[in-house]
């Protein structure tokens, strides 16, 4: 009797495992289950389906296939749903060569990465396809607006825009009634002259050690500030104690927004780094904390 109890037990669990291990592999590789009742449509999209025992597998008339949970919705649509990733994220400490790469342009517009860093940022395809940032917007796989919805930070200049001689102003605000004017820094700036590209560099002390007027300090009344210049794009923070050489604490920035998070009452300088078309320049800027 016991014997035939553990027989009928293995014969089970063989059962079993074979309809989880034929699940899994049609679930895995998008095939069709082996165990399977097979149903065919007239009409729609959907060509037939296979009716296994804990998937199914929806076969359209377009060829596409989509292998589910019993339960779950599918999708025989033709578009590749993707995503967009930089790897540079999730990488402590990483850094770049800090002139733009040129990443596609349009009938009105460049645009370009804050720093040399492709190879980093790849599309991912729900059909485990990868390919380059580059590539895909070459291709037309991915636009510009779907950087804006992943996040991906890049910089778009206007073509035919007149080459300017010196760096621009930048302006650090909180609202319309507090800003203040950064102070030009160091800098590298590429301007073209009788036909030929020329850099022009200028050095500065340590924006922490720079004497400040009131048309660059701005009084801190939250714990985020804002900057608006012509096409920059913010690539580093950091933020100092009066003469001090060493950043007091992390921040984070996007584009043009730089979130200092809670301030002790005192006075600090604010030192932005701005990627433009045309090179990088180095601003500071005091900030008042009551």
């Amino acid at each position: 009797m016991k014997k035939n109890i553990k027989k009928i037990l293995i014969i089970i669990g063989v059962i079993i495992l074979i309809i989880l291990l034929d699940s899994i592999q049609a679930l895995v590789f998008d095939n069709n289950p082996l165990l399977k009742i097979r149903e065919y449509y007239n009409g729609g999209n959907l060509n037939y389906k296979d009716k296994g025992i804990l998937v199914d597998t929806y076969c359209g008339i377009n060829g596409k296939k989509d292998t589910v949970i019993k339960g779950f919705s599918y999708s025989l649509s033709d578009e590749d749903t993707f995503e967009i990733v930089d790897k540079t994220k999730n990488m402590e400490d990483f850094a770049c060569d800090d002139a733009l790469e040129e990443i596609y342009e349009d009938e009105n517009y460049i645009y370009y990465l804050p720093c040399i860093k492709s190879r980093y940022i790849e599309v991912r395809y729900k059909s485990l396809r990868r390919e380059n940032i580059i590539s895909a917007l070459a291709n037309g796989n991915i636009s510009i607006s779907d950087l804006d919805k992943f996040s991906i930070d890049y910089i778009k200049e206007e073509k035919n825009q007149e080459e300017l001689q010196s760096p621009p102003e930048l302006f650090v605000y909180i609202d319309e009634n507090e800003k203040a004017k950064a102070m030009l820094g160091t800098y590298s700036w590429k301007i073209t002259k009788d036909g030929k590209e020329e850099v022009i560099a200028a050095d500065s002390k340590h924006p922490s050690q720079i004497k400040y007027n009131d048309i660059n300090t701005l009084k801190l009344t939250d714990e985020k500030v804002n900057i608006k210049s012509t096409n920059a794009r913010i690539s580093s923070a950091n933020i100092y104690n009066i003469d001090k050489t060493e950043s007091i604490k992390k921040i984070s920035w996007d584009n043009s927004t730089i979130m200092l998070g809670n301030l002790n009452a005192g006075e600090y300088v604010l030192e932005i780094v701005a990627s433009y078309s045309q090179g990088k320049v180095y601003y500071g800027v005091k900030l008042v904390v009551e």
